[in-house]
């Protein structure tokens, strides 16, 4: 049935193959928070460093699906399911739904372990009219749409918050998220700076943030630097991690999704 975990596990087995999968935190070279190229010596990269230091609240606990880099079929899957033709759009928006909801059924209870009450998207600065289009994409996910809060956290400060300026002052924090504990989650992270922005006026408001889960960790590996050496070990991992791993590996694991337990999405 579309929109199961069963389906979500299928589809996405078949997607497995549009990009390596995301270092683990403490990886070499790898930030220990976005995954992305930190360079030898540092635990945390320079845009991580920079973002970090502009909020009051970020949060620490990101999980990342995989790392893209411009024109890689990831990439291009994150971008035209948003801005593509109306067709295309409908068709990649079931892939990412069927990517998200895998991934977070999958990694839920290692990135969150006491689980959480709601889940909440990174507001568009783009001015794009309607619901996000992660937001729909989730509520296509038959175990997550109901914990999907619509239009939960609002960009509402004059532009500013692009991709590399972090600011917390700018979003408005839907007043039934207080006291809840939530789940960001962001299609793709570039410098951190929208996902950390909101994050922390989750935190502002009152809510509590599990953790920020992202699809894609965009990077831009550079000729004849570490970045570029960097980004061809990832490649290499990321296909021999990909073709072991089984593809139902997360039905036999566990059962049927419950609300908010702890340990487990709910």
């Amino acid at each position: 049935m579309h929109g199961t975990i069963a389906w979500s596990v299928r589809e996405a087995g078949g997607l497995r193959g549009l990009a390596p999968s995301a270092p683990p935190a403490g990886g070499a070279e790898s930030c220990r928070i976005c995954r992305g190229w930190a360079g030898p010596r540092f635990e945390v990269c320079f845009s991580c460093s920079v973002t970090l230091s502009r909020v009051s609240h970020p949060c620490p606990r990101v999980a990342v699906m995989a790392l893209c880099r411009g024109g890689s079929p990831l990439h291009e899957l994150l971008r035209d399911y948003k801005d593509g033709r109306p067709r295309t759009r409908e068709v990649l928006s079931a892939r990412v739904a069927a990517l998200a909801g895998a991934f977070l059924w999958r990694e839920g209870p290692a990135m969150a372990p006491e689980g959480w009450d709601a889940v909440v998207t990174v507001p568009s600065t783009a001015g794009r009219p309607g619901p996000h289009p992660l937001e729909e994409a989730l509520g296509r996910v038959e175990w997550l749409a109901p914990q999907v809060v619509g239009a939960g956290v609002t960009y509402t400060g004059p532009g500013g918050c692009g991709h590399r300026r972090a600011q917390e002052d700018g979003f408005g924090v839907d007043p039934a998220l207080v006291g809840l504990r939530v789940l960001v989650v962001d299609d793709t992270w570039a410098s951190g700076a929208r996902v950390q922005s909101t994050a922390s006026a989750l935190v502002r408001a009152g809510a509590t943030v599990a953790a920020v889960a992202v699809l894609g960790r965009y990077v831009t590996p550079m000729a004849g630097t570490g970045s570029e050496k960097w980004w061809r070990e990832q490649v290499g991992a990321g296909r021999a991690a990909g073709s072991a791993e089984p593809a139902l590996g997360p039905l036999r694991r566990r059962g049927t999704a419950r609300r908010s337990g702890p340990g487990q999405p709910s």
